[in-house]
């Protein structure tokens, strides 16, 4: 048929199941030689963008083992679809992608066999499944918004070598199980869009379980990207990807393999909230195994095994580093594993690095490390001054008429004595008399002991009163 053309193609349908389709379209020619419209299977709804309302959906769709080989964009394309299902799809030696959703909903990806995917244009973009929405100068979150619930269950995606195997731009809503993606330069890219040139839409809720990542190794980027909408600089977000889950899956490879800098690994993340990185294997990846960049609120990264993090070029590579500022969260326990002290120039120097405590907020606790310089935590062992830390009065001393010693036992004892700052001119109850100043004495890895001083200089006086006083605790 004609270039730009698809095989087949359903606008505003309802209802339609294609059952076992066999379709060979123009082989690709190249890159940057990507024809738009030139799918073999386009279901398509309605763009009401002129009246700036919602659009108009294609739904119930079934789509059952389809073999697709050769086109030049898309093998399965869908826009403004709702309900759709695809069983068992085999597709092979297409331009741009297996398959392509744009502002479509509740999809079931079942076992798909994907392979052999090269790019459309000359950047280089390929994938094996993505999803997301049109984006330009004109598009809102109304008139184009984010694809939401999709279903990858099971199957294979090989050899896209120039880009990703999953991808998805600000897309809501996500289950990932089960797939084994390899050869690919980047295996699972889970990212933010943009309008035009600013970043708005984050993805949400996005869970990824039990999967294996394998990238080709030489490829400048991560196995599994984590990233939300920000301005590019540690200090501004605009909208973080929350609720994303990354627990038990391995990962082999990834990160840059050229890089000197130490801002890449395995996993990257930044401008994300309440993710969970968690059980997870890592296997020889350049730079690091986990980078936590900037803008990280409320992560959980720990129970991993990273194995030989590695680089020609970085000097430091780490199991897990925090590489910049503005991260709140919990690192570790996680087992950092050196065992092959060939494979680079530098392998494994530090299990868990934390490069700066400015601006950070890091609950740090070690694993079993045979990392090569063990850990670097900018000062930090477990917690970090400024975490709230609790403990239980165990004694009372009185000292002299106005003063009384109180012994504080910490819930968890630090590698070392902690800093200790508590409250001042903590007003005493009941008798209304006592103003009491408050200092730390004896500091120790298990707890502390906090003086009060009645300020008046008069006795404390013996009425059974109540008195308030707060603490913090930070490790070294």
């Amino acid at each position: 048929g004609t270039a730009g053309t698809p095989a087949l193609k359903g606008t505003l349908v309802s209802n339609v199941i294609l059952d076992r389709p066999r379709i060979t379209g123009r082989a690709p020619a190249g890159a940057a030689s990507e024809v738009t419209g030139d799918h073999l299977i386009w279901f398509v709804g309605q763009d009401n963008e002129g009246s700036a309302a919602a659009p108009t959906y294609s739904t119930d769709i079934r789509i059952i083992r389809p073999r697709l080989r050769q086109c030049q964009r898309s093998a399965i394309y869908l826009e403004y679809c709702d309900g759709v299902e695809i069983d068992h799809p085999d597709i092979e030696g297409v331009q741009y992608a297996g398959i392509e959703g744009l502002s479509t909903h509740n999809v079931k990806i079942t076992t798909p066999n994907i392979r052999n995917v090269t790019p459309g244009g000359a950047g280089g973009n390929a994938y094996g499944i993505t999803w997301g929405r049109q984006v330009n100068a004109s598009t809102t979150l109304t008139t184009h918004p984010p694809s939401k619930n999709w279903t990858i269950n099971g199957g294979q995606i090989d050899n896209i070598p120039t880009w990703e195997g999953i991808d998805t731009h600000g897309g809501w809503g996500a289950e990932i199980t089960g797939v084994n993606v390899t050869r690919c330069g980047i295996p699972i890219n889970i990212t933010r869009d943009k309008n035009a040139t600013t970043e708005i839409n984050a993805p949400k809720n996005i869970t990824v379980t039990g999967c294996y990542f394998e990238s080709t190794g030489t490829f400048r980027n991560a196995c599994a990207n984590l990233i939300g909408a920000g301005d590019g600089t540690a200090a501004t977000t605009y909208d973080f990807a929350e609720g994303i889950v990354f627990v038990g899956n391995t990962l082999k490879f990834g990160g840059d393999y050229l890089d000197n800098t130490g801002r890449n690994g395995a996993i990257y993340m930044r401008n994300t909230r309440g993710a969970i990185v968690e059980n997870n294997t890592i296997i020889q990846p350049w730079d690091n195994g986990v980078c936590l960049e900037f803008q990280n609120i409320g992560f959980s990264v720990k129970n991993n095994t990273i194995i030989d993090a590695k680089s020609n070029n970085n000097t430091i590579p780490c199991g897990v580093r925090v590489r910049d500022q503005h991260n709140t969260g919990e690192v570790g326990p996680n087992t950092m594993l050196r065992t092959n002290a060939a494979l680079a120039t530098y392998v494994q120097l530090y299990g868990t690095r934390i490069d700066t405590n400015t601006n950070n907020d890091i609950f740090y606790t070690t694993g079993y490390n045979t990392s090569l310089s063990g850990d670097s935590v900018a000062g930090y062992t477990k917690g970090k001054p400024g975490r709230v830390e609790f403990g239980t009065v165990s004694a009372t001393t009185s000292v002299a008429a106005s003063q009384i010693d109180v012994a504080v036992t910490f819930g968890r004892t630090f590698t070392s004595a902690p800093t200790v700052v508590v409250g001042s001119n903590l007003a005493g109850y009941l008798s209304g008399s006592e103003a009491f100043i408050v200092s730390a004495l004896s500091v120790s890895t298990s707890g502390f002991t906090m003086r009060f001083t009645n300020a008046n200089g008069t006795t404390f006086n013996a009425d059974g009163e109540t008195m308030n006083a707060s603490w913090t605790a930070g490790g070294v």
